[in-house]
């Protein structure tokens, strides 16, 4: 079947078709927050001419083959992705693998990974600068994500860790290397070692923001505390990696006018069209599948309300969700996640030992002048862990089905005083969790 030439009217359309079906399929998907917006405005200055033909096709066919074994949203998004690239680069002629990344970027899933990482790193990153500021001679303490100095605690929060600049980084760092090689082939080996590059800046930034705040005793609500931040990302991250990127001068190609091509590849179309239409079949049959679920019991709480994947309950001191199993390569319910999208920031985040052998995640909630504390694990019926890698590596090999168990009170002594029980009286059993369901997620 050979390629069609189309208008670019009818080029466009074509390609609106995919996006319009993703959107039907998945309404809620893309999380339009100010960087979803931004990585959207700047996808033009990604979308570069290269001098090689990136395997696309090649990869969507991968991509989709996985996402019907696998259905995942993410899968479904990469899958649009590329379909998207391959009609692109049938218009420039090639296309650079970068524009791929920016794509991932827009993804959810992105933000849902960099809010993952952020427990460890805020912890890391803490007692990094505790360190540094006892080398300086300042006596200094690391407790979670709080540091106390001279009698003062100062509260490494998402945004002071630099969660926000590890997004806009990696972003802004796309845009420079697409700036700087438009027209050129940039290898595989030297595009990893940019980003490897970029994430050593992003981390020594977060770290001489966060000792300088500290140092400085600039609070959260003071306008020095972003100013500093916008200072170390533009000298510490954006101006050092441009310089060591335009460092190497490299001859440009001799360039040839440059014009669309309206070929349209209609085989690989049709392909993919017919890809993506299996992956939205499985993925339904799949969200259907997961409605026949079982309902983890507590003793002394009452369930109140049950959502789709979510068991909602209460006594008269918790809020308990029990949120139900997925299979390790998922997404699943984060409570640093869930508990933002209902307006709380998380303050101090650090792991609390309730006994010798069980350990549990806690955060401080605030949204205005409500505080709530808040502590989450994940527990099957032969173990408890606090670790996401941990449930992860024993759902590969065990089979285990882990639950995500979240309690949240007013008192902090209450919530810990209820933890000890629930963790004592297993609130996982047996009978929940032999056919325990395996919910989608939305990342």
């Amino acid at each position: 079947m050979k390629d069609i030439v189309l208008s670019r009217w009818k080029f466009a359309l074509a390609m609106l078709l995919p996006i319009v079906s993703f959107l039907l399929m998945f309404p809620d998907y893309l999380q339009r927050g100010t960087f979803f917006w931004i990585c959207l405005i700047t996808l033009p200055i990604s979308i570069q001419k290269g001098n090689k033909n990136f395997p696309f096709f090649t990869l969507s066919l991968l991509v989709g083959a996985i996402s019907i074994l696998y259905p995942t949203s993410i899968g479904t998004y990469l899958l649009l992705s590329l379909f998207l690239l391959v009609l692109i680069q049938q218009a420039f002629g090639s296309l650079h693998v970068i524009s791929l990344i920016h794509f991932f970027l827009a993804s959810p899933f992105f933000i849902y990974l960099s809010t993952l990482i952020s427990f460890p790193v805020r912890i890391q990153l803490t007692s990094v600068v505790a360190a540094m500021l006892n080398y300086s001679g300042l006596e200094s303490t690391a407790n979670g994500n709080i540091i106390n100095l001279n009698g003062e605690a100062f509260l490494v929060d998402q945004a002071c860790a630099g969660m926000h600049m590890l997004s806009y980084g990696i972003l802004f760092g796309t845009l420079i290397l697409s700036f700087r090689n438009k027209g050129k082939e940039l290898k595989r080996w030297h595009l990893v070692s940019y980003y490897l590059l970029l994430a050593v800046l992003i981390v020594w930034g977060n770290i001489v923001r966060i000792f300088l705040l500290v140092i400085t005793k600039v609070e959260a609500e003071n306008w020095l505390h972003d100013g500093i931040g916008l200072l170390i990302f533009a000298f510490n991250v954006l101006l050092p990696f441009y310089a060591i990127v335009n460092r190497k001068k490299v001859t440009k190609p001799e360039v040839k006018a440059f014009h669309f091509s309206f070929a349209f590849p209609l085989k690989k179309y049709i392909v993919l069209m017919f890809v993506l239409a299996i992956v939205y079949l499985r993925h339904d049959r799949y969200m259907d599948e997961k409605n026949h679920q079982s309902i983890a019991e507590i003793n002394g709480v009452k369930t109140e309300e049950v959502m789709q994947d979510v068991s909602k309950m209460y006594n008269g001191e918790i809020l308990v969700y029990v949120k139900n199993p997925v299979v390790p390569y998922r997404a699943n319910h984060n409570p640093m996640i869930c508990w933002q999208g209902s307006g709380y920031e998380f303050n101090h985040v650090f792991e609390e030992e309730i006994d010798a052998a069980n350990k549990v995640n806690m955060a401080e909630l605030k949204k205005g002048n409500d505080v709530l504390y808040t502590a989450w694990w994940f527990e099957s019926s032969q173990s408890q862990t606090s670790s996401q890698w941990d449930w992860r590596m024993k759902s590969l090999k065990q089979n285990e089905k882990f639950y995500l168990i979240n309690v949240t009170s007013e008192n902090k002594t209450i919530l810990l005083k209820n933890l000890r029980e629930l963790i004592a009286q297993k609130i996982i059993r047996n009978s929940v969790s032999k056919k325990a369901p395996q919910v989608a997620d939305n990342y």
